[in-house]
């Protein structure tokens, strides 16, 4: 400025529609930012990008267990088709048909619930975009 005095402030841009408070669902950095001042955005359009490093490193965790999982059915599904296959029944006891049985059910849980724990990371990480929710500049 050419004064010897002056004052400066600090402010926000007054929307000449309404002020939009965007909230971030974690307690994360911000890694980028895909939009810059003047920009024009629709609905929907990514704003910026909190820091996921944490949450991709537990999706590989979660789908290799959901893998283990899906190996262990697989493994406890033949186990039970055993038992299924005999032409006496009698050749196997009560207890062993239904150990198998239920071994295969805890397989088939384990592995439903590998996949909602993927789903749930997975949607951790799509919310770590923040989006905008009404088209601007």
């Amino acid at each position: 400025p050419p004064y010897t005095h002056f004052i400066a402030a600090e402010g926000i841009i007054e929307s000449a529609y309404k002020n939009i408070s965007l909230g971030v669902p974690f307690n994360q950095l911000i890694t980028e930012i895909f939009v810059f001042v003047g920009d024009s955005v629709e609905v929907g359009t990514p704003l910026f990008k909190l820091d996921t490093r944490q949450l991709e490193a537990q999706k590989i965790k979660a789908e290799q267990e959901l893998e283990f999982a899906r190996i262990d059915f697989k493994n406890k599904q033949i186990q039970f088709s055993f038992y299924e296959r005999l032409c006496d029944k009698t050749a196997a006891s009560e207890q062993m048909y239904q150990n198998a049985f239920y071994a295969q059910e805890l397989a088939r849980q384990n592995v439903q619930t590998a996949q909602a724990a993927l789903e749930v990371i997975t949607t951790d990480i799509e919310r770590s975009i923040i989006r905008a929710p009404i088209a601007g500049q």
